[in-house]
């Protein structure tokens, strides 16, 4: 039986009752399977409904950015912003919680090879130290970190930041966070970019995918200027550069973890 028209109904049914005008794919996906309309992939989330929208069999969907949304009735003010800059829309595509998924539930497959711009949350802030957990509640924010990737998303968020196949900004200073540090000598006086030991990689990374939640956006024109101005407007904890209100105490982490390894 072809359910699209169901499909249709009911995620329009959905969007008008919780105000919204369009859902992002992966999220329309888990709704209908809770619905019992479309069983969704447990390996890849969203794959089924994706490929109604690639094949057009879902009229109300629209890919922008690398991302597939469900539209409420072709609701052509959500896509007025729609080009090769990343606009105020979306942005809050990047932001908005409701897109971010656990990393625990992702493979490198659901990352694209491209430019663009990501963002981290943590999903329980109790889940971190006490001084980080008192500054996210005074901020009111679970929004730990916003990154970018010149080249692939796929190298930069998942291969460097989530899994340390070689070792990105975040994952350096999550592992600080965690009260990690790298091992002595280890770096030149020069030299900044410190890593942590094998046996604490593996930690870290079992950490991440048990407590972090990620989402992401293509864009590959002016993502530096882009994220400069998002972290100067949200202010993530974990950006130290460009950002109006840096952590001192994890500044002090990190400052540490670079004199013991040039040590």
């Amino acid at each position: 039986m072809n359910n699209n028209k169901q499909i249709i109904k009911y995620l329009d049914s959905w969007l008008e009752q919780n105000n919204k005008t369009e859902i992002a794919a992966n999220q329309a996906a888990e709704i209908l399977d809770r619905a019992g309309i479309l069983k969704d992939s447990t390996s890849r989330p969203g794959l089924p409904l994706r490929k109604k929208f690639r094949s057009n069999e879902i009229p109300h969907a629209e890919q922008y950015n690398g991302r597939w949304f469900y539209i409420l009735k072709y609701d052509s003010t959500v896509l007025q912003h729609k080009n090769d800059n990343i606009s105020t829309f979306d942005t809050q595509i990047l932001l908005n919680i409701e897109n971010f998924l656990p990393v625990k539930n992702l493979t490198r497959d659901h990352f694209p090879s491209h430019p663009g711009l990501y963002a981290i949350r943590i999903k329980d802030s109790d889940m971190l130290p006490k001084a980080f957990r008192n500054e996210l509640a005074n901020r009111n924010e679970t929004l730990l970190y916003i990154g970018i990737a010149t080249k692939s998303i796929k190298e930069r968020l998942w291969e460097e930041e989530l899994h340390a196949q070689r070792h990105g900004t975040f994952f350096r200073t999550i592992g600080a966070t965690l009260g990690f540090l790298p091992p002595k000598h280890s770096l030149k006086k020069d030299q900044c970019n410190f890593r942590f030991h094998h046996k604490d990689n593996q930690v870290i990374i079992k950490w991440i995918e048990d407590n972090l939640l990620v989402n992401f956006i293509e864009c590959d024109k002016d993502i530096n200027y882009i994220e400069k101005n998002i972290i100067k407007e949200i202010k993530p904890i974990m950006n130290i550069q460009n950002n109006p209100q840096p952590f001192r105490i994890l500044k002090e982490l990190r400052k540490t973890c670079i004199d013991i390894a040039r040590s």
